[in-house]
């Protein structure tokens, strides 16, 4: 729920100070408040939080002379390090939309 406290905020803001400058009749005029609602509502869409994908690797160090089998992957880098005379049995790979 935090992440979308930011969104909300400027969302709410975007139409409380238009309608308050309105309302109570400050001194500039509508247009520049419309601007200001339209930059905050923009404010708003641009602090929607976005999901982030973590790259991840199956072998992220040294597996020289291992054996594997059965390995489900959908990692992005399958080996990151050294696999010299490491054996893969029965690799499948996962498309990432999977779960």
């Amino acid at each position: 729920m935090r992440q979308y406290i930011g969104t909300v905020t400027f969302a709410m803001l975007a139409v409380a100070v238009p309608v308050l400058a309105a309302a109570l009749k400050w001194p500039w005029p509508w247009w520049a408040w419309l601007l200001i609602g339209v930059g905050l509502l923009l404010g708003s869409v641009l602090s929607y939080q976005a999901r982030v994908r973590v790259s991840s690797s199956f072998i992220a160090g040294d597996a020289t002379g291992s054996r594997f089998g059965n390995v489900y992957s959908d990692a992005d880098t399958f080996v990151d390090g050294d696999a010299r005379q490491a054996l893969f049995w029965n690799v499948i790979h996962h498309s990432r939309d999977r779960r």
